[in-house]
């Protein structure tokens, strides 16, 4: 069952504060939502795993599933994300082998994706599917659940979730998680870990320019902006100080752009709008995160070339 009519959407005025504050830093740069807007979807991401670290990623969670949440039968289960990887679905079904029936909660940054996701998950999870419900929320501000929601829960933070946000802004979304949870709750925490030295010299892939200018033109409809994406190159950079990595949208000459009702964005050739980061994690950071907030870690399963691992934690006692 399938109900979509839930919904936490920020106003206007909040969009523009939020962008205005964005654009108006030093390193210029645009909140989550708008590349999340525009983020390549198909069917197909909430099906099987399609590429070699979901798979990883995959097999990570079933050892937590048959590890230290294998007491776990959670009645609620919250999905942050779900579009950032394509596991959702055959994790649910694995769940659900074992578990006794429970409600998901779908948490995107827009409604529309949210929806998307949603009912992509009803049609691909087994048969009996829960009531699957779809909210837009910032998960760095708020994690708003239907009332009642059914109890114990497992949170879902597969994709590197965590890592799309600065320090910062994850710190933040595991003090709203937390807050939200109970005894009894757990979290599922998919990260992708810091490279060795050696690795942070590797070529970086080539980022898809199409969802970073669409970000852009996305804007231009919401504010009547100027920004036009044509003036811009899509660049993949490596910050070794934060261990993350960095898209950028890059002037190709001075320009000067108009959103109305928000800022005039003035960019000097070279200078660049941020537009998406991927932090990277290890155990000791991330388990000193996770206490900061009170959550410890139960449980942590590690790919053998170490560039992924699955984080177990539930509510500090």
């Amino acid at each position: 069952m399938l109900d979509t009519q839930r919904t936490i959407s920020p106003r206007s005025t909040l969009l523009a504060a939020e962008l205005r504050d964005a654009l108006g830093r030093r390193q210029k740069e645009l909140p989550a939502r708008w590349l999340a807007m525009n983020a390549t979807f198909s069917a197909s991401r909430v099906g099987a795993a399609v590429d070699p670290a979901a798979d990883q990623e995959g097999e990570l969670c079933q050892a937590a599933l048959q590890g230290c949440l294998l007491d776990l039968h959670p009645r609620g289960v919250v999905c942050v994300h779900p579009s950032t990887t394509p596991l959702t679905s055959r994790f649910l079904n694995d769940l659900r082998g074992r578990a006794t029936p429970f409600a998901v909660v779908v948490v995107e940054w827009s409604f529309s994706l949210a929806r998307r996701m949603a009912r992509s998950l009803a049609d691909s999870v087994a048969d009996s599917a829960p009531l699957i419900t779809a909210i837009e929320a910032d998960c760095t501000l708020a994690l708003p659940l239907p009332d009642p929601f059914p109890a114990p829960r497992l949170y879902l933070y597969l994709g590197n979730t965590l890592g799309a946000v600065p320090a910062v802004g994850a710190v933040r979304m595991l003090r709203v998680l937390r807050s939200t949870m109970a005894p009894g709750d757990a979290v599922l925490l998919g990260v992708t870990l810091a490279a060795p030295p050696a690795m942070d010299r590797t070529p970086l892939p080539a980022a898809d320019p199409a969802p970073h200018l669409g970000a852009l033109a996305s804007i231009n409809r919401a504010f009547s902006a100027t920004l036009d994406p044509c003036r811009f190159d899509c660049e993949s950079r490596y910050d070794p100080e934060n261990r993350r990595m960095e898209t950028h949208l890059v002037a190709r000459r001075a320009l000067e752009a108009k959103i109305p009702g928000v800022c005039d964005v003035r960019l000097r050739k070279g200078e660049s709008i941020r537009t998406a980061v991927s932090c990277t994690f290890d155990r000791a950071r991330l388990t000193a995160m996770l206490g900061g907030v009170g959550l410890s870690v139960r449980g942590w399963e590690q790919a053998e070339d170490d560039r992924i691992a699955v984080a177990v934690a539930c509510p500090a006692t």
